[in-house]
């Protein structure tokens, strides 16, 4: 009975091993990648150092990974490029964000632009209300309590 219990304790510290390994993997080769290349061509999307210390790697989240999956499918890209264009157009070189949430069930937005970027993001904010944070559909619901929008599909659940 012992040694079956030590060898299933070795097995299972062997699996969990192979799925940090894995996990490490995903990292280096799939988000890490997508991340710089995102980060290179959007400085602004880079998290700076002050939250560094919550993350373990360099590029492993950028300030679009902090918008719900619903909305980064349906205007995430799209922020960003109108972001970008409005930076290039107004030679504004020293743009970056501090805060990127879902609060309220809206999108909250905090960096140092202008009131033309501001008018920009607030269009965002906008239509952030009425799209879904699981799917990116367009919502006919919000919860109660911890406010989030939801489409047909997403609320049943």
């Amino acid at each position: 009975m012992h040694i079956e219990l030590t060898k299933m304790n070795a097995f299972t510290k062997s699996c969990k091993i192979l799925t940090k390994f894995g996990r490490v993997l995903k990292c280096i080769f799939y988000i890490y990648p997508k991340n710089w290349i995102l980060c290179k061509r959007y400085p602004f999307l880079f998290v700076d150092s002050k939250y560094e210390e919550f993350w373990s790697g360099r590029y492993e989240r950028t300030w679009l990974d902090f918008l719900p999956i619903g909305w980064q499918k349906r205007f995430g890209m799209k922020l960003v490029h109108d972001i970008d264009k409005y930076l290039k157009y107004n030679n504004i070189t020293n743009y970056h964000i501090d805060d990127v949430k879902q609060m309220f069930g809206m999108l909250y937005w905090c960096d140092n632009g202008d009131e033309g970027l501001k008018k920009l993001i607030n269009n965002y904010i906008f239509i952030s209300k009425n799209v879904c944070v699981n799917c990116g559909a367009d919502t006919n619901y919000v919860s109660t309590g911890y406010v989030l929008p939801y489409c047909n599909e997403c609320a049943e659940y």
